[in-house]
């Protein structure tokens, strides 16, 4: 794969939820190659900016997804995923849960710190060595590696979650993925704790067994 041109995008997805492990997504791409023109006019890619992750649907981003996977087997993008569990969130906090992935995730490349271009979603950084590196507010509707890496975080953790909703089918993790809905929020009141939960984001909801 061609250097020239090439942008690494990092992006996260699960922030938010009560349950659930934090993904994180990584994408090298040649932004001047034809794969990133393919995967831009794919994902509704303009001037302006492109579609992030939670504004397609669910089988919009299963077939990007499926696109990305081809184009990864036939050496044409770099893209990597990332999870963080619960009890690494409860234990070492959410800021150092996700610094440390973004490391991890970064490990896969073979390239010059002080040279590649990374851009990054929100508030997220990447370690200092990393000299060319940008946060993005809102990166996912600018970039189109952003955008890629929360698309393919999104496919993995929605598939996880759906996983443990066999498992533990009184939260109904299949319909929320672990955010914390009315639904969500009554059935752990009735259940109590199951080891998918955030202990430290589950504070505000009363009468919990441990």
């Amino acid at each position: 794969m061609s250097k020239s041109n090439y942008i690494i995008g990092i992006d996260e997805v699960g922030r938010g939820p009560i349950a659930g492990p934090v993904t994180l997504g990584i994408v090298g791409i040649d932004m001047k190659s034809p794969i990133a023109k393919s995967l831009g006019k794919l994902v509704k890619h303009k001037i302006e900016g492109i579609r992030d992750s939670k504004q397609l649907t669910p089988d919009e981003r299963e077939i990007i997804h499926a696109e990305m996977l081809e184009y990864k087997k036939a050496g044409e993008i770099e893209f990597y995923t990332t999870s963080v569990n619960a009890s690494i969130i409860d234990e070492k906090g959410l800021s150092f849960a996700i610094s440390n992935a973004i490391a991890r995730l970064l490990r896969n490349f073979d390239v010059d710190a002080g040279m590649v271009n990374i851009v990054l979603d929100g508030s997220l950084h990447a370690p200092e060595k990393f000299l060319n590196q940008k946060t993005v507010i809102k990166g996912d509707t600018i970039h189109l590696s952003i955008a890629l890496a929360s698309i393919a975080a999104k496919v993995v953790r929605d598939k996880y979650m759906k996983k443990q909703d066999k498992v533990f089918p009184e939260y109904g993790f299949k319909k929320h993925k672990g955010y914390g809905t009315i639904e969500h929020r009554k059935a752990l009141k009735k259940y109590g704790l199951s080891p998918l939960h955030r202990k430290t984001f589950c504070k505000g909801v009363k009468k919990i067994r441990k």
